[in-house]
């Protein structure tokens, strides 16, 4: 790393731990207001990748006007504001307080996972806050851990597995999954990631909006491989002043061969953004790979 380079990190570093500071020395309803805030006026002054945003949901949505796209667009850019303020001050205030903010559907679903022998592989996407629903999971009690990219900064990258060992999660870097997931399900634990970042050429495709997305096997693929149970978790917001939150967590067919596995993980992802529209990071460019032109006669 150069020197501009860590100096560029450290600076970077240094204004999380900043903002982490100042969001938990306000009220929680003050600090929510300041990220949503933030976020809304992200939305209408600077908008990074406002463009995307709004191809992407004219893609999912063609049957909606112009006029509520953007309103969910705007509306989505103040959610991840909140959030982003909800993950600094949850971090502080460790399981007992994701878990006393969080209603769980589907607790059958985490008591089987907790008895089977080699544990579940949970996929959940970005919608609602993922960041936060490995906590939700390990405080509704089941033991995990999640898979995760490593951050360029080291600092942070850090200072989020610190956050995240607060939380509960022990985490397993993406490129260690391969090796790594079956050991730790054949311990009994489960494993949690999130699913639906394109895959480029590795992933196949699947539905997903009506259009074909490269989607990553290998959740699937782990999951039989260790004969684990599989399912779908999501953590999303809940309407109100206070920080409340509904995690639904899903079995899926463990039978079914692993395309079918990945395309019942992004039918269920697509279900709950159609519920919670302004709920999904729409930012992230999710058909950015396109499937091969067929071959010609």
């Amino acid at each position: 790393m150069s020197g501009r380079s860590d100096a560029r990190h450290r600076l970077e570093y240094g204004a999380v731990r900043l903002l982490e500071a100042t969001c938990n020395l306000v009220p929680e309803a003050v600090a929510q207001r300041a990220g949503a805030g933030l976020g809304w006026l992200t939305a209408r002054s600077g908008r990074p990748r406002w463009a995307v945003v709004m191809e992407q949901l004219r893609g999912a949505f063609p049957e909606a006007g112009e006029d509520w796209r953007r309103d969910v667009a705007r509306r989505c850019y103040a959610h991840f504001g909140a959030e982003a303020v909800a993950v600094l001050r949850l971090s502080r205030l460790g399981l007992d307080g994701v878990h006393e903010r969080t209603e769980v559907v589907g607790s059958e679903v985490l008591e089987a996972a907790r008895k089977h022998p080699t544990g579940a592989v949970i996929v959940t996407g970005h919608v609602g806050n993922w960041e936060l629903c490995g906590a939700a999971l390990v405080a509704a009690g089941l033991p995990m851990d999640v898979i995760a990219a490593r951050q360029r900064n080291l600092y942070f990258d850090r200072y989020i597995t610190r956050r995240r060992a607060d939380l509960g999660m022990t985490i397993i870097p993406r490129e260690q999954a391969r090796r790594r997931v079956v050991e730790v399900l054949r311990t009994g634990k489960s494993v949690g990631i999130v699913g639906d970042q394109d895959a480029r050429d590795a992933g196949i495709f699947v539905d997903f909006f009506g259009r074909p997305a490269a989607t990553a096997r290998g959740p699937a693929v782990l999951a039989r491989r260790a004969r684990a149970l599989m399912g779908t978790a999501f953590l999303t917001r809940l309407p109100g002043v206070r920080l409340r939150y509904r995690l639904e967590i899903e079995a899926l067919d463990s039978r079914l061969g692993v395309n079918a596995l990945t395309q019942a993980c992004a039918s269920r992802l697509e279900a709950k953004i159609r519920e919670h529209p302004e709920q999904y990071f729409w930012m992230h460019r999710r058909w950015k790979t396109t499937p091969p032109e067929p071959p010609t006669a």
